[in-house]
Parts: C-alpha cells; structure tokens; sequence
C-alpha cells in the first residue's frame, strides 16, 4: 500500500515556483508605497543630524537628551517626506509608462 501511494505521489503534476518570477512586480510598482524612498530619506536625516549635532554639541548647549529628541524629530519628518516623495514618483512613473503605451 504504501508503495502505491508514493509512487502515485511521486507522478502527480506539482507546482513549480521559478525563482526569478517569485514575488516580482512590474517596474512602475516595486515601490508604490514609498517604502524605500522613505528608508533612503531616514538613513540620510540619521547620518545628517547625528554629524551635525555632534559636531556643534557644546557650543549649542543642548543635552544629549534633548539632541537625541531633536534627531528622532529630524528623522520622523525626513522619513514622512520620504514617503510623499516615494509615492508621488511611484504615481508618475506610472502615468509616464500609462502614456507611452
């Protein structure tokens, strides 16, 4: 019996995932969220905003309590700008490739 049912397992048809279609999307639609605009435009804020409060650290007078809140607040925007952007290229992407076709 069990012969049987590994051989009639063995010549059923299986579905086969091809690794380069797996997940893929059009090019106008791989980042429709903005997510990776967004990631961009937060790694810039942090890297900017942590060389810039460090290097002016004693003559602004802040402590670092305070510059770590201004560099989450710098980084929280940067990355909603981020977004926005991400978006609106993502939309005219796809209106300019709507149009060409």
């Amino acid at each position: 019996m069990d012969r049987l049912l590994a051989r009639a397992v063995g010549r059923m048809p299986r579905a086969r995932i091809s690794a380069p279609y797996f997940g893929t999307l059009p090019q106008n639609r791989k980042d429709a969220c903005g997510c990776a605009m967004s990631a961009r435009f937060l790694a810039a804020a942090l890297l900017i905003s942590m060389v810039w409060y460090g290097w002016r650290w004693h003559s602004s007078g802040l402590s670092l309590g305070d510059m770590l809140l201004w560099i989450l607040v710098w980084s929280v925007l940067a990355s909603f700008a981020g977004k926005i952007v991400g978006i609106a290229a993502s939309k005219w992407h796809a209106h300019k490739s709507a149009i060409k076709e």
